[in-house]
């Protein structure tokens, strides 16, 4: 089964590739590097030209006059560039409405190209405000006497079926 995990805000998408590989699964987590986080992904769409310096500051300027973020530009762009690794995939899972937190209209036409050109897509409820040892259901996996990848291992399997 081919999958493409859209979107990665709180590690939930690494846990949940690490459960589907390990089911024989496929998987490519596409995304934002999310900032600092920097998390793991196969694809990354961020748009980092625009945070180096002399260009940040003049990103920052056009911010500042319009309340526009032309960073969204640079992933729209390196979307469109790319967009061939974004097709024939059994199932799509994004991790909320606006995976890329770009500009509304440029997140619709990317998820418009994705959605038609993909079986089912599936937006995740992610109920859970991160995976940190103080989010909620690792402290429930871990008073349970199960570990995070046993839970996500088993929740697949279940899944699956």
């Amino acid at each position: 089964m081919k999958i493409l995990l859209f979107g990665e805000y709180s590690g939930f998408f690494n846990q949940l590739k690490n459960g589907l590989l390990k089911n024989n699964c496929e998987v490519t987590l596409a995304a934002r590097q999310d900032g600092f986080k920097n998390y793991d992904v196969d694809i990354n769409l961020e748009g980092s030209f625009w945070r180096k310096n002399p260009f940040n500051y003049i990103r920052q300027g056009i911010f500042k006059l319009t309340s526009y973020d032309i960073v969204g530009l640079s992933i729209y762009y390196n979307f469109w560039k790319i967009k061939s690794k974004f097709t024939h995939f059994d199932v799509v899972l994004l991790i909320n409405p606006f995976p890329l937190q770009t500009h509304p209209k440029l997140e619709r036409q990317i998820l418009k190209f994705i959605f038609k050109n993909n079986k089912p897509h599936l937006l995740e409820i992610n109920t859970v405000p991160g995976l940190t040892n103080e989010s909620i259901l690792p402290q429930q996996a871990k008073a349970a006497g199960i570990s995070m990848e046993e839970l996500f291992d088993s929740a697949i399997v279940e899944a699956l079926k």
